[in-house]
């Protein structure tokens, strides 16, 4: 198998254990919003969508950093800038002299009052406080790998190992949980309070904010790492969701009590850890990983043709952001301790590439001066290492520092409430959080 053995090996023996996991409690009894059919209910057809127009998600949103990917295209952009070129970066979570937790493959949510929300593997989601102090936890019965998504009302919502897909209180108690099968998918949410998450059963759940099931949807292959995005056609006045599964890209609208399969497009994939990113114009991007040198960046068009493929050769994991400027940015890797981040035109020529010293998990996310934000992982005998890097839109590294462990997770970039800077926020396999400022801040 081609790819990357470490995680992959991590996520298939965490699978065996949850699927247990799963078929034990689905015996048990049941909870509000659990389900136990798996028949979808829907329309299947395709359909033409040429001359549709998609509108951006405005900004504000109801969060700093509501949702793996920020908003529900996935641009992976916020409205903060940071402009210095010293920073500051401290293990902010747990606090100094606290023992580490297990690790954080995780990314971060960001509320307006500077709470942090991250998933751990010791089954734990963390509420931080702005100070870095634990606000509260709340334990599931797996490992949590699911990127937590905030909704209008500050419902915390996110994916376990255990089966289940839970919906917490801002306090951290159960609001509901709803029977899924393992999630490792993070979940979108819709300005109309819609929750869609892909689950290891092989099937697109959206959910309302009650927890009841709106409908659920066949994607292609079990084993879901991909998350969806979000894009409002407003030519056809209709929402569509974007799912990477197996070897393709599933393209489904939502009419509310009913949902409709626009287009299934092959990618060729062998498997899609990558999750899709959407233009302005509408355009999807998403990466691929397959076991025939052709890992590629694809951007496809509202109507399901492709618009551009750049064959990179090596493997994919990391989830495109696209800036303002339409530059689409993508982390790679072959090897251990080899991985590049890549600058694509908006026509799907190579802008620039930049080195780094491990491989790439980590999704990039942008601030708005237009410095992108990721993490590496670089493998030795007996250990792992980290880096967190900073770049500038023309391809030169600002800074990077190095952390105890890998860095899988991906940024959330916020503004501190109480003094107004601009904070990026990253988790890490050595059971810490951190926490970068400006060194000016």
């Amino acid at each position: 198998m081609k790819g990357v053995t470490l995680k992959t090996f991590h996520l298939l023996v965490f699978w065996v254990a949850a699927v247990a996991t799963a078929s034990a409690q689905s015996c048990g009894s049941s909870s509000h919003g659990q389900n136990s059919t798996n028949t979808p209910i829907g329309v299947v057809a395709g359909k033409s969508m040429a001359g549709s127009i998609g509108l951006l998600y405005s900004d504000p949103g109801p969060a700093d950093w509501w949702m793996f990917g920020r908003e529900p295209m996935h641009n992976r952009r916020s409205p903060y800038g940071f402009q210095e070129d010293t920073y500051v970066a401290v293990k902010w979570f747990p606090p100094q002299g606290q023992v580490p937790k297990e690790g954080f493959y995780s990314s971060p949510a960001i509320a307006d009052d500077g709470t942090v929300y991250i998933g751990n593997d010791d089954h734990r989601l963390y509420a931080i406080t702005n100070w870095g102090q634990e606000k509260w936890s709340f334990d599931t019965g797996g490992g949590i790998w699911s990127s937590p998504a905030i909704g209008p009302d500050g419902t915390v919502y996110f994916g376990s190992y255990d089966g289940y897909f839970y919906a917490l209180n801002p306090d951290g108690t159960l609001k509901w949980r709803y029977s899924t099968s393992p999630v490792d998918s993070s979940p979108a949410i819709a300005t109309n309070g819609t929750i869609y998450v892909v689950g290891w059963n092989g099937y697109l759940f959206a959910l309302n904010p009650n927890g009841t099931l709106k409908w659920q949807a066949p994607v292609e292959a079990s084993y879901n790492f991909s998350s969806p995005a979000i894009w409002w056609d407003a030519g056809a006045g209709v929402r569509v969701i974007y799912a990477g599964s197996g070897s393709k890209l599933f393209a489904y609208a939502d009419y509310g009590a009913f949902f409709y399969l626009r287009w299934a497009k092959e990618l060729g994939a062998f498997y899609q850890y990558s999750s899709p990113a959407v233009g302005a114009d509408g355009t999807v991007y998403i990466g691929t990983l397959t076991i025939d040198d052709e890992d590629s960046l694809w951007a496809v068009h509202p109507d399901g043709s492709t618009k551009w493929q750049y064959v990179i050769g090596r493997e994919i994991a990391s989830s495109p952001a696209v800036a303002h400027d339409g530059t689409i940015y993508i982390g790679e890797f072959s090897g251990s301790n080899d991985g590049r981040m890549l600058a694509l035109n908006p026509d799907g020529t190579l802008k620039w590439q930049y080195v780094t010293n491990g491989v790439i998990w980590s999704s990039p996310a942008l601030d708005a001066d237009g410095n992108i934000y990721f993490g590496t992982t670089s493998h030795y005998p007996g250990y792992t290492r980290g880096r967190i890097y900073a770049l500038r839109s023309d391809g030169t590294r600002k800074w990077y520092y190095s952390t105890d462990g890998g860095v899988d997770s991906s940024p959330a970039i916020g503004l501190n409430p109480v003094g107004g800077e601009t904070v990026v926020y990253v988790g890490c396999a050595d059971g810490s959080v951190y926490r970068i400022v400006g060194a000016g801040s």
